[in-house]
């Protein structure tokens, strides 16, 4: 009875793992989701430069710690000095992969691929043709429209980095204490 019911579960949790859709992830970004550039890091990311596409809702850069909207001097630099070359890395394939967060901006979105025509590079047009954005409301001579189709970056002074937190050696200590002795208890118990 008991290996009946596990393979039915195992047959349900197979057909509900189909359906698990990736959510936004709230986390710092780690490190191969940004570049840095005189000091500060820079990220791609959302393909859409609106707060509400669809059903995908792009959350402003005060989500995760020290990142910010780019002032536009900022975007200058990411127009005028890093090209997409900057924002490209090699998989494991030796394929060209594009460095972006969109996971970390979006709850539907998880990379710059989910643009409006997944099957066409909208995003890399739109790079190259320097239409980037950070705050929606820089653009306010442009239609709302337009705007929307701008890429968004955000940016993070390195001196903004979250710091890890690591264990003082006495907490460390502690720890194998107690492990120490929980084997110990164990032992006595035999």
């Amino acid at each position: 009875m008991i290996k009946f019911i596990t393979k039915i579960l195992v047959v349900l949790s197979i057909f509900t793992a189909s359906f698990a859709s990736a959510g936004l992830i709230t986390t710092d970004l780690t490190e191969d989701t940004y570049i840095t550039y005189n000091n500060i890091d820079w990220t791609w990311a959302s393909p859409v430069n609106t707060a509400s596409w669809g059903t995908n809702t792009l959350y402003g850069p005060e989500l995760h710690a020290g990142w910010r909207y780019a002032s536009l001097t900022e975007l200058d630099v990411i127009r005028y000095t890093l090209t997409l070359s900057a924002f490209t890395k090699k998989d494991v394939n030796n394929n060209d992969v594009y460095i972006q967060s969109v996971e970390y901006w979006n709850n539907v979105f998880v990379s710059l691929t989910e643009d409006v025509n997944p099957e066409s590079s909208v995003s890399v047009t739109n790079f190259i043709g320097g239409y980037i954005s950070s705050d929606p409301t820089y653009y306010v001579n442009l239609g709302i429209g337009d705007v929307n189709y701008f890429e968004r970056f955000y940016v993070r002074d390195i001196a903004d980095r979250p710091t890890s937190q690591v264990p003082e050696p006495s907490t460390l200590m502690i720890f194998a204490i107690a492990l120490i002795a929980l084997s110990m208890r164990k032992r006595a118990i035999k």
